[in-house]
């Protein structure tokens, strides 16, 4: 996770018991292959918070829907392509600078989470675990995007 390369995303006055979901992360290889997304979890977790779901869904930008960004839904909810209970994977190259610049690249799948917490004035952590399966071998790494939930309103010192 390179410093000053991260996303956090902080709610204030979260609800406890309820769903909030997480989104608008493009996710892509750095080599060929189909990746499957096996497990979420919050990195360096601090707090009661869970994540309860986890899906991707087609670029529904090109499709003339929103990112999920932030929003106090289940997955299943917001609908638009995710399934949470579908396998997961991920098979788009990551587009190279030439395809950034030219604007060829293929549009991105979106990753979201949905989580909840039950308890307590903070929780949350500053990336997500994501555990994916390549050629049979597991692997983890960490998506650089901190979510925090609140029961008041959020310090600001919560980034990297």
């Amino acid at each position: 996770m390179p410093e000053g390369n991260s996303v956090v995303v902080a709610q204030d006055n979260a609800p406890y018991d309820h769903p909030i979901s997480f989104g608008g992360m493009p996710l892509c290889l750095t080599g060929e292959g189909t990746v499957t997304i096996t497990a979420v979890g919050i990195h360096e977790v601090s707090g009661d918070i869970r994540i309860e779901a986890f899906a991707l869904r087609p670029n529904p930008f090109v499709r003339g829907l929103d990112g999920v960004g932030l929003i106090h839904k289940s997955l299943v909810e917001i609908g638009g392509g995710f399934d949470p209970g579908s396998t997961q994977q991920v098979g788009a190259m990551c587009p190279t600078e030439t395809q950034m610049a030219d604007g060829s690249a293929e549009p991105l799948d979106e990753f979201a989470v949905q989580v909840s917490w039950s308890a307590g004035e903070l929780a949350g952590g500053r990336g997500l675990d994501v555990t994916y399966s390549v050629e049979g071998v597991e692997r983890t790494s960490v998506l650089p995007y901190g979510i925090w939930l609140c029961s008041s309103a959020c310090p600001d010192d919560l980034g990297p």
